[in-house]
């Protein structure tokens, strides 16, 4: 209810799914939202779109247990944020990417 799974490596093997999980909290006419999830695009990350607008469960997570109070709300692994935020997000495609690269790595190793 309300949550979309978002592939953005469709030639990518599918079993192969990156260690840190991200959601972006998003809702309609959100140009935060609109920024973040383009920033994830161009950094070519998978993630999931939840509209907490549609998904009242996500809502209460987000606002009570998280205390944010506006979208978009970022849960990546153990981080997690609120609003449009360039540097965190770029950490985040680095971090991932560095991780893909370990990963290919001790895979050519082996």
């Amino acid at each position: 209810m309300g949550r979309i799974m978002v592939d953005l490596l469709p030639n990518s093997n599918p079993s192969r799914r990156p260690k840190l999980q991200v959601t972006v909290y998003t809702t309609p006419s959100c140009p935060q939202c609109e920024m973040t999830k383009k920033s994830l695009n161009k950094g070519n990350i998978r993630y999931n779109v939840v509209d907490l607008s549609q998904d009242e469960a996500a809502m209460a997570m987000v606002t009570n247990e998280l205390g944010y109070a506006a979208a978009p709300v970022v849960i990546a692994g153990d981080q997690h944020w609120s609003g449009f935020r360039h540097g965190r997000l770029t950490n985040l495609v680095a971090q991932i990417h560095g991780e893909d690269a370990k990963d290919r790595e001790a895979a050519a190793a082996a």
